[in-house]
């Protein structure tokens, strides 16, 4: 990192006077630090620009040309080459290394001073937070009417809080000292909190600009830059022309970082061109000789003029000519040529010797205009950032001011509002209360006319509650109950005293809950007293014996649907007052009454012989019975339920549809019968088969249906276990009419070899003794 230039830190040191001088000093630092990373030159590292140094060689270039049988003038062309690139890049690359080093400088003290101020504004100005939070507090009583939502906001908790308290002391009093209280009107503390204005100053119109806005709209005189200041000494001219469309603020943006365009100074074409155009004049100060010591003999100002190179335009030398030609001697003689002869264009040696030594020299001049400036710029930058950022930091100490200000107005105008309502709030509840009875209701309980633990539904009940009078007169209010879980309700009448609480229980039976509620239902009861706010109290209702079960399951081949009930006594402290009765019908209406006898507390009494018998064996097999059950005590009907018989598993289907069919085909009397489970078979065997004949491709070579067989877990092996027994004529002739139906239906296409009478001949087999048989 290079030194820090001492204008910069004497001028950060006038800025702070001698006590601030030590922070400035390491703030100028940390600022030269943060510098230190931007400059990066071509063939540099990044820690800083290197000085112009003299150890190079005088004529590297030129070293291939001072050799023997070289002409003399050929390595003069190229050292006038050489001492004109140097000359060049001097008046060339100086003052625009020497512009781009200042403007460099100039960004990043500019943006770097800028925050500087900011961050800490008492370093530089000390009163200047305190005098821009003063003028944002002398404005801001200009915006009293902004406050009105504050003052808007006070107006409810105000009304709300002032009532609260005097309900509060006065019910405190009705139920502890049952005096009448003393009025203690006392605002409460509070806060306003809810402002709509996210930053006041900015919401009242008054503007405000950020940092880079300030910047960018700053003007300044660039004849006050000591880059275009005549007036100040500096180490080396740039001549460079006032640049009148100079603003800070483009300094400032790209974050402290100048972009400069240092190619434009080491386009050695473009120099070479300018060169030879005269654009770049020489006088006796630009002699290199008088710049930097005589490098060589003879130097002249016409081997320095862009002109001569015009002379060379053309002219060659060969190996062979010995001549000097040129205005330059050669250090050592050349030897005779041994090969032939070598064209040396001078022209083309001069113009390649320039633009390749111009590299070099404008890379030296470019980079020292850029030193002996950049601190320059970085003065002049810090010095103006400063004031950018005292400017901005003036504004938000305003900003601060009229901000905590203007909360302070809404504070205010929202506790002198809030006061405001509390105390009429106040003064109105308290008179009311002491001039009126003030009620309050609470049902506590309901209590069953038979003490059985229980609300049961159209049950006489008595009511446990209080009303409490948190007001200064007596009151003799009327009572009842009210609600969707009551059916009807006597009117009474109670007195309360003034600034006291009655609590009254069980006097007499107060109501009847609805009979229509259904079992374990909420009640809701609602205890109303005159003038008295109350809320309603919610009950479930249970009758005493309820249907806790009900279950059918079906007995096909028997006809019969047998039937579970369990039924149980919800009280806990009494048995039932009468007998529970049961009744159990299905829908063909077969039924079944049984008296069950009076329940003991919290019993549970399961009934399970109940058979419903005489049903058809179709209609149960296929789960089209339904069953109910009706639940009684005495005369009063309390539970009803539902169900359907139901089949107990596959398999036991497939043994029940084999029977029924082989029972009903025994009596050709009956035809329908027998038709309708021929019909119910021929669907259940092609069900079957359909299901072992996709079972048996899914799995081929494992089909289960022989282990199934065994256990007769198939309708096929059911129907040749029926078939076995004793068999009419007219079974035969079913059994044969199933056989010619199940071909015509297409159900052997279904089977396949082996499923169902083993691997040899089992489909033609079964073909045979199903279909063929002898009537």
């Amino acid at each position: 990192m290079r030194t820090i230039g001492f204008n910069r830190i004497k001028a950060a040191a006038i800025q702070v006077g001698i006590i601030g001088f030590g922070v400035a000093l390491c703030s100028l630092a940390k600022a030269q630090d943060r510098r230190g990373d931007r400059h990066v030159f071509q063939g540099r590292s990044n820690t800083g620009i290197t000085r112009y140094s003299q150890s190079r060689d005088l004529y590297p270039e030129c070293a291939k040309y001072n050799q023997k049988g070289i002409p003399a003038d050929v390595y003069s062309a190229c050292m006038d080459a050489v001492d004109a690139a140097d000359l060049v890049a001097y008046k060339r690359a100086t003052p625009i290394g020497c512009e781009d080093g200042y403007y460099a400088g100039f960004s990043e003290g500019l943006y770097d001073g800028s925050n500087m101020a900011v961050q800490r504004p008492s370093i530089y100005e000390p009163n200047l937070t305190s005098q821009g939070y003063a003028e944002g507090q002398a404005i801001a009583p200009q915006y009293q009417s902004s406050t009105s939502a504050a003052s808007n906001a006070g107006v409810e908790p105000g009304n709300r809080d002032g009532a609260s308290d005097v309900r509060i002391a006065w019910q405190n009093a009705a139920t502890g000292t049952h005096q009448i209280p003393g009025k203690n009107k006392t605002p409460r503390t509070v806060t306003y909190t809810d402002s709509p204005l996210a930053n006041p100053y900015t919401a009242v119109g008054l503007p405000r600009r950020t940092l880079p806005e300030m910047a960018m709209a700053e003007q300044y005189d660039p004849n006050n830059l000591y880059l275009y200041n005549q007036n100040r000494s500096r180490s080396r001219l740039c001549n460079i022309a006032v640049n009148r469309n100079f603003r800070i603020g483009d300094y400032y943006r790209n974050d402290g970082r100048y972009s400069y365009d240092r190619d434009r100074a080491y386009d050695g074409t473009a120099a070479f061109n300018l060169w030879i155009a005269n654009s770049i004049k020489v006088d006796s100060r630009d002699m290199v000789s008088q710049r930097r010591g005589d490098r060589r003999s003879g130097p002249t100002r016409s081997s320095l003029n862009g002109n001569r190179y015009s002379s060379l335009v053309g002219q060659t030398r060969t190996s062979e000519d010995q001549s000097s030609g040129g205005s330059t001697t050669v250090t050592t003689p050349p030897a005779q040529p041994t090969q032939p002869a070598v064209v040396y264009d001078l022209g083309k040696i001069y113009k390649e010797t320039f633009v390749s030594a111009y590299s070099y020299y404008a890379d030296q001049f470019y980079a020292q205009g850029f030193d002996d400036m950049d601190d320059n710029g970085a003065t002049d930058g810090w010095n103006i950032g400063i004031g950018v950022g005292l400017e901005y930091a003036r504004q938000e100490s305003k900003v601060s001011g009229f901000n905590d200000t203007f909360r302070k107005m809404e504070q205010n105008a929202y506790a002198s509002s809030y006061q405001t309502h509390y105390s009429v709030s106040y003064d109105t509840t308290f008179a009311f209360h002491q001039n009126n009875p003030v009620l309050t209701a609470r049902l506590l309980d309901v209590v069953g006319e038979v003490v059985d633990d229980i609300i049961q539904p159209g049950q006489k009940i008595y009511a446990i509650y209080e009303v409490v009078n948190a007001g200064g007169k007596a009151a003799v209010p009327q009572v009842q109950l009210q609600g969707s879980g009551i059916a009807s309700s006597n009117t009474t009448q109670i007195a309360v005293p003034a600034v006291n609480v009655v609590k009254v229980a069980n006097t007499s039976l107060i109501g009847q809950i609805n009979p229509n509620l259904g079992n374990f239902a909420d009640a809701e009861i609602l205890l109303v007293v005159a003038g008295a706010d109350a809320a309603p109290l919610r009950k479930q209702v249970v009758r005493q014996v309820t249907l806790e079960s009900l279950t059918s399951t079906a007995i096909p081949q028997s006809g019969v649907a047998k039937v579970t009930i369990v039924v149980k006594n919800q009280s806990t402290k009494i048995a039932t007052p009468e007998s529970v009765r049961i009744t159990i019908t299905d829908t063909a209406g077969h039924k079944i009454e049984r008296d069950l006898g009076k329940l003991t507390q919290a019993q549970a009494l399961s009934v399970s012989d109940l058979e419903l018998q005489g049903n058809d064996e179709l209609a149960l097999l296929n789960t089209q019975v339904g069953v109910k059950a009706r639940v009684s005590v005495g005369t009063a009907i309390v539970a009803d339920s539902n169900v359907v018989a139901a089949q107990p598993n596959t398999a036991a289907r497939w043994v029940d549809v084999a029977a029924i069919f082989n029972a009903r085909v025994q009596d050709a009397a009956n035809a329908a019968k027998a038709n309708a489970a021929l019909e119910q078979l021929i669907a259940d065997v092609t069900a079957e088969i359909h299901g072992d004949n996709e079972r048996g491709i899914r799995a081929i070579g494992n089909n289960d249906y022989a282990d199934r067989r065994k256990v007769g877990a198939t309708l096929m092996f059911q129907i040749m276990e029926q078939f076995k027994k004793p068999q009419s004529a007219a079974a035969k002739a079913k059994y044969a009419e199933l056989g010619d139906k199940l071909l015509k239906s297409g159900v052997d296409r279904g089977l396949n070899a082996g499923i169902h009478f083993g691997k040899s001949k089992g489909r033609k087999q079964f073909l045979s003794w199903l279909g063929q048989l002898d009537p």
